[in-house]
C-alpha cells in the first residue's frame, strides 16, 4: 500500500495496474486510481495527475482581422496584414506569417482523427497524428493544440510548425501575421468590437 498526499492509498492491484500500463505496448496507456488519481505512460515517462481529463473541444471557431478571443482553447488569436518584408517572427512558437494571397476563410479547430498538413520544409502531406507522436506529444494533449484553418485545411499547428503551401516566398507581396496568447481572466473584447 503507497499512501500519497496522506489521503490516496494505492493497494497491491493498483500497482499491478500501473506496472502493466507500464510494461504495455500502448505509449498513452492511462489508468484510473483511488481519489481522482490517474496514472500514464507517456513516450517512457510516468505520469500522476489529480486531475480530471477535459473533454475534447469539438467545435470550430471563426476568426478574422483583429483579436479573436477563443475562451474554449483558453487563447487568443490577432490577426493583421502587413507588407511583405516588414515583420520578423519571434522564436518563441507564438508568431507565424502566411503569404496572405494563399489564405481564404480562417477558422481554428482543434485534432480529429484523419487530419492531414504538409509541415514546412516537406514535401507530402502526413497525418497530424504521425506529426504528434514524432514530437512525443502525449494523445491526452493533442486534442488541446490550436489549429489554424485556412478554407478548412490546416495552415498552422499553432506554435509548432506551419504547412509549407502557405509560407511566406520572394513573390508574396502581403502576409498574413497571426499572433497566439493565452487568455487571462480578464475577457478581452472581440474582432470587430
Amino acid at each position: 500500500v503507497l499512501e500519497l498526499d496522506g489521503r490516496v492509498l494505492l493497494q497491491r492491484r493498483h500497482g499491478a495496474l500501473i506496472e502493466h500500463i507500464c510494461s504495455g505496448p500502448a505509449p498513452g496507456a492511462l489508468v484510473a486510481l483511488p481519489g481522482g488519481l490517474r496514472a500514464m505512460r507517456s513516450y517512457g515517462e510516468l505520469r500522476f495527475a489529480k486531475a480530471a481529463l477535459r473533454p475534447a473541444v469539438r467545435n470550430t471557431f471563426s476568426v478574422r482581422l483583429g483579436l479573436n478571443p477563443i475562451p474554449d482553447l483558453g487563447i487568443a488569436l490577432t490577426i493583421s496584414i502587413v507588407e511583405a518584408g516588414r515583420e520578423e517572427v519571434r522564436g518563441d512558437g507564438s508568431t507565424a506569417l502566411f503569404d496572405a494571397d494563399r489564405t481564404g476563410v480562417l477558422s481554428v479547430s482543434t485534432f480529429r482523427e484523419g487530419d492531414r498538413f504538409m509541415p514546412l520544409g516537406m514535401t507530402r502531406e502526413t497525418k497530424l497524428k504521425d506529426f504528434f507522436m514524432g514530437r512525443k506529444v502525449p494523445r491526452s494533449e493533442r486534442r488541446d493544440i490550436p489549429l489554424l484553418l485556412s478554407d478548412g485545411k490546416i495552415i498552422w499547428v499553432v506554435g509548432q510548425r506551419m504547412d509549407e503551401r502557405f509560407k511566406v516566398g520572394p513573390a508574396t507581396a502581403r502576409m498574413l501575421k497571426v499572433v497566439t496568447s493565452h487568455l487571462s481572466n480578464e475577457t478581452p473584447e472581440p474582432a470587430g468590437g
